[in-house]
């Protein structure tokens, strides 16, 4: 008998994901890298149309990553009409459905130092820039492919320039209007040196409701990238469940109450264990959690399916 387990807004509440958006504080300059990173020529290039940077530079990252796709498969996704732009959100989405995990780079003052790493590690930077004015901003995506120290300017794909020079100066101020944002994207099975466990955790939780296979890769991933968090182990047990491999959810729950006990790992873990008739593991599983978290409706629940359970499922050595 099998029973659903908690979602993954159990890892949530662990890490307090939050999403991203534009700017709530003032710019912060980001300061010029102190190594350069040479020009990714093999980025592909799609001129933009009026006001369709959005789809022109996320099909440019894509296609750097791997993911072949013409802008004009993209208008649809994330361009606005309304707005005569793209929102981010809507670019992080569409690259989720192409199977790519976006990566946000670190920001403010050490923002530059971050791009030139990802440059450095073959990864072109998907940046947004306001080219206009403070008080009449004009949001822009371009695609950072190059830094020169020496000549102290920036190569990027933007607008209908294959390759754009801008000197350091003005792109910090561009770059920084934005608060810094910038973006690369990586196969499920790939998390960068400079990605955030929240930010490849939140790509994990929007695929195990649409794209479970990818989820369960880049849960497995992360549990080798960030093994000692327990919210990779949480993600990666509820995979293993639905894939069918039970011992390997109990040693992923394990793992991840040994590192932080919490409601959700509870919950799934005695829930697996009384079903497998494994009532001693699943009683001490329950008592992990504190005294504050054991009234939780969720391990209330758990409590009674349990004791169902102790009525449906007969007792045995415990094979896990």
């Amino acid at each position: 008998m099998r029973f659903p387990l908690l979602n993954l807004r159990w890892c949530a509440l662990l890490l307090a994901l939050t999403t991203a958006g534009c700017a709530t504080r003032g710019p912060v300059p980001p300061v010029a890298p102190a190594q350069s990173a040479a020009e990714i020529s093999r980025t592909p290039f799609f001129p933009q149309d009026a006001y369709q940077c959005g789809p022109a530079a996320l099909a440019t990252l894509l296609g750097a990553s791997g993911v072949e796709v013409a802008p004009e498969a993209l208008v649809s996704e994330v361009y606005i009409p309304a707005r005569k732009g793209s929102l981010q959100a809507e670019m992080l989405g569409a690259a989720r459905k192409r199977g790519r995990v976006p990566v946000q780079l670190p920001t403010g003052p050490g923002a530059f130092e971050a791009l030139a790493e990802a440059l450095r590690a073959d990864q072109p930077v998907l940046v947004m820039q306001n080219i206009g004015l403070k008080m009449l901003p004009a949001w822009h995506y371009a695609v950072v492919v190059g830094v020169d120290t020496s000549s102290q300017n920036v190569t990027l794909r933007s607008g209908t320039e294959p390759r754009l020079r801008t000197p350091f100066k003005a792109f910090a101020k561009s770059w920084a209007a934005s608060d810094t944002w910038g973006v690369t994207l990586h196969p499920p099975d790939a998390p960068p040196p400079w990605a955030a466990l929240e930010d490849w955790m939140q790509t994990v939780a929007v695929w195990s409701r649409t794209a479970p296979a990818a989820a369960a890769v880049a849960a497995e991933a992360a549990t080798r990238r960030w093994p000692d968090h327990p919210a990779p182990w949480l993600a990666a047990g509820n995979a293993r469940y639905a894939d069918e491999d039970v011992a390997g959810a109990v040693q992923a729950f394990r793992h991840a109450q040994a590192l932080r006990p919490s409601v959700g790992g509870a919950h799934n873990l005695a829930i697996i264990l009384a079903s497998n008739g494994c009532f001693d593991a699943a009683d001490d599983a329950l008592q992990a959690v504190d005294a504050a978290q054991a009234r939780h409706p969720a391990m209330l629940s758990a409590r009674d399916r349990v004791r169902s359970l102790s009525t449906q499922v007969a007792a045995r050595d415990c094979p896990f």
